[in-house]
Formats: C-alpha cells, structure tokens, sequence
C-alpha cells in the first residue's frame, strides 16, 4: 500500500574525514519539523573512504531508518550512484542530496517539499549559508568563491549542485543510467552534468531559500590556495563538457569560451585592486582563473578529488 505521506531518504556520501561534522548533520536531521506527519525521513549514509569505516547511525536517529552501505570505487559519482540506489529501494518518493560538513535547518524538508508543490517542481536546490574558521580577505569573501546562487525563490534553474539538493525519484528514473556520470570520476562537477540531463528531459528545477543548510568552512578551504584551485577545477569541468560534446568544435568552444574570461577577468582585477574595490579583483581573479581552466580543458582533465 502506498504511504500517504511522500518518503524522504537524505542521501549523504562521506570519505571519513569528517566524522563531527557528519554527526552534527545527523543530529539535525532528526530535529526536522514535519517527521511523521507531513513526510517519512530515511537517511543513506554511503562511506566512500579508502579504508572501510562505517559504523551504526541509529543510535543517533532514534526513529529514523538508516541505511549505512559502502561504496569501494573511490570517486564521488560511484557514491552518489550507490545512495540513490539504496533510497529508491527503500521507497523514496523523494531523495535529498546534502554534503557531509552540512547542518539542515529544522524546516529544510518541509520548506522543500513546500516549494516543490508551490512550484509544481520536480527539483529544489536549496541554499547554503557559509561559517568561516576565520577572517577571509575581502577580495575572496566578496569574489564569489564560496558564495550559493541566490535567486528569488521558485525561479528556474537550468543546473544545480548536490550540496542541498531534492529530486522526485521518478524524475531521476528518467535520466537514465548511470545517473551520475562514473568517467567524472576523481574531476568532480558529475552533480551539474546530472542536473543538466534532468531538466533536458523536461524536469523543472527551481529554487528555494527557505530551504536552507549552513556550512563550517575550515582554515584549509580559507585559504587562497583553495579557492583558485576550485575556481581552476570548475572552468576545466566547463571547458571538458563542450570539448566532449562537440569534438573539434568543442576545442574551438574551449577557446572562445576561456580566453575572453581570461582577458576581462585581468582587466577586472588590475582595476580592482587599483582603485579598491575588492568586489571587482576578487571576481576577475575569479573570472580570469576560471577561463584558464578552459583553456586547458582540450588537454587535461584536473583531478581535484584524486586519491
């Protein structure tokens, strides 16, 4: 018999490497309002780590079902394939994506669920509020290195990252298999491509602020180092989806696509830094970072999540 309320399994992959964080997520998880009456919760921890290191969650969830598997391919997409496996056999109507350093507010599902009737969605992404280790410089703080799209809620995405992210299973059945695309292996952006086929096949994704999580940047993720390697990481993802897609012509998109960024975004933060405003040099550092690595796209593929 079908459940009269829609079932929500939280899809949640770690490596390990974060075991308080993953437990102050948990614990929010079992304080959301709406359990039980506007919607049943389950929870998939998938453990992606090198060495095996899952362990019981029940204890933290009492009421919850928890599903604790482990995915021995290292790599994000063959985790994220295996958590979507086990929500769709346990019956989710609805999987949730949430990254492992995440605390969901006590409304996250239900204001979800919300906008996804309000807006007759298929997909809400939700956003992510930042809580820095320490002081960042303006130019990164205000660079849009960190910073989730903000868009009025109920506005149509064309793309959206896994970090708070609902999909209807049936609509994820229609994407096809993989879901995630396993040669994204160690590059990351396999959430993008993913959300990029859903909507092709005619899913709607929309927007919500009202569901929302916050995430603790720690000391290494505030360093400059980082930020510009991310930045690098997301240009090359960009510059590989078009040199895939197109063959030479991807090459040429690679091209026209990478060195325009590179020049304005030098321009932009030459002239930001020479009359102050950290705004403009953090966003063309951005900018002229990102064009860099499409530019190099053609010729490599950079691995961030190598191990």
């Amino acid at each position: 018999m079908a459940s009269p309320i829609p079932r929500v399994a939280v899809a949640i992959i770690t490596g390990g490497t974060r075991p308080g964080p993953l437990r102050d997520l948990l614990l929010s998880l079992g304080q959301q309002e709406g359990r039980g009456t506007e919607f049943e919760l389950g929870v998939v921890v998938v453990d992606n780590a090198s060495k095996a290191m899952v362990e019981d969650f029940s204890s933290i969830l009492e009421g919850i079902e928890v599903r604790t598997v482990r995915e021995s391919t290292p790599g994000i997409p063959f985790a994220r394939n295996k958590s979507v496996q086990e929500a769709q056999e346990w019956g989710a109507d609805v999987i949730a994506f949430v990254d492992d350093d995440e605390r969901a507010s006590s409304a996250w599902v239900s204001n979800a669920l919300r906008a996804m009737n309000e807006h007759k969605a298929d997909a809400v992404a939700g956003s992510v509020t930042y809580r820095f280790a320490r002081d960042i410089p303006a130019w990164q703080r205000l660079g849009g290195f960190y910073d989730e799209p903000n868009y009025t809620s109920g506005a149509i995405l064309p793309f959206a990252r896994t970090t708070n992210l609902f999909v209807k299973s049936l609509a994820i059945s229609q994407v096809g298999h993989p879901v995630f695309d396993e040669k994204l292996q160690f590059t990351g952006g396999s959430d993008v491509d993913f959300t990029t086929r859903l909507v092709a096949t005619g899913a709607r994704l929309v927007w919500s602020t009202e569901a929302g999580t916050e995430e603790d940047v720690p000391f290494e993720r505030c360093e400059a180092s980082w930020v510009l390697r991310r930045s690098l990481r997301v240009g090359n993802n960009i510059g590989r989806r078009a040199a895939k897609q197109r063959g030479l012509r991807g090459v040429l998109t690679c091209l026209a696509m990478g060195l325009p960024r590179v020049g304005v975004g030098s321009v932009k933060t030459l002239l930001g830094f020479c009359t102050g405003r950290a705004a403009w040099a953090g966003q063309g550092i951005r900018t002229a970072i990102r064009g860099v690595g499409m530019l190099s796209a053609p010729m490599l593929s950079y691995e961030e999540y190598k191990r």
